[in-house]
């Protein structure tokens, strides 16, 4: 396992610095494994800043924070606030279309490149897609076994850019940024989708290793293990290790300030009339 980690780190080092032109890089930062583990490996090539948005309250932000003291990595942090999301959300929603998902997770890079210096963000898209790292795999796992946990994952790779990567590109190049993601080039891809799937969404047994564990039918999983093994090698500490998959819109709190914004204009009683449980997708479709 440990020559496999290490292979890991290698071939996805070789990813970011493919990635890397410019002296100065900017990084989409959470806290979270995958763009921690970008942030750790793009500072090897380039010097870097790690950009999190968030409200003041918000999980990312208080993990960042704390994480900057061990991570030898510039950080600047951008304050989410509903009064300002509420004059901006109009552009967002332009840009992100009005699924609440897709704004939600658009919000954070929305902000970001309002306030990012360098030319080009690196993101850490495309790992939970490569190493299992949404919930949803493990319904996968459980009734389709590791093959069909290989086919789902493969596949959701290959619509990665439609579902998300052509959004933020277009976030992106409207302020003539370039965001890349090093998780998504070709050649991390080939071998990712090579490597053995038990080994990213792992039964540990009783095992301890990494306290991000699910429990599914009586057995203990841990999501993207392999990839956890591998930043373990590359010397991120436990707490980015342990952390479970956030997704942006929760993690910098932009979800509850969506909903603030549909329930001060009355969405949510709107759509109970309307026999409608999505109040979201109504506000968003008024904007």
């Amino acid at each position: 396992m440990t020559q496999v980690s290490g292979k890991l780190i290698e071939v996805l080092d070789k990813a970011v610095k493919r990635n890397i032109q410019e002296e100065n890089v900017g990084v989409l930062l959470s806290g979270g494994l995958d763009s921690t583990l970008v942030a750790v490996l793009a500072s090897r090539h380039s010097q870097v800043t790690g950009y999190t948005t968030g409200t003041g309250k918000s999980e990312d932000v208080s993990h960042v924070r704390k994480l900057s003291k061990k991570l030898d990595i510039k950080l600047e942090i951008i304050e989410l606030t509903l009064d300002d999301l509420r004059e901006k959300l109009p552009h967002i929603v332009s840009l992100a279309g009005t699924n609440p998902v897709k704004v939600g997770a658009s919000i954070p890079l929305y902000y970001v490149t309002r306030r990012v210096s360098e030319k080009t963000l690196l993101s850490g898209q495309g790992a939970d897609e490569l190493f299992g790292g949404y919930h949803k795999y493990l319904e996968v796992l459980a009734k389709k076994g590791y093959q069909g946990l290989q086919e789902a994952t493969a596949g959701d790779v290959k619509a990665m850019y439609k579902e998300n990567l052509e959004r933020e590109e277009r976030i992106c190049t409207e302020r003539g940024l370039d965001i890349r993601y090093p998780f998504m080039d070709p050649e991390f891809i080939k071998y990712s989708l090579s490597l053995d799937p038990l080994e990213k969404i792992k039964d540990i047994g009783s095992g301890s290793e990494f306290s991000c564990i699910d429990e599914v039918d009586g057995r203990r999983y841990v999501r993207k293990y392999l990839l956890r093994r591998a930043a373990q090698h590359a010397g991120l500490p436990p707490e980015v290790l342990d952390r479970k998959k956030k997704a942006a819109q929760y993690g910098s709190g932009a979800h509850k300030l969506l909903i603030k914004l549909a329930k001060e204009q009355g969405f949510r009683e709107k759509a109970r009339k309307a026999d409608k449980k999505h109040y979201l997708s109504m506000f968003l479709k008024k904007i």
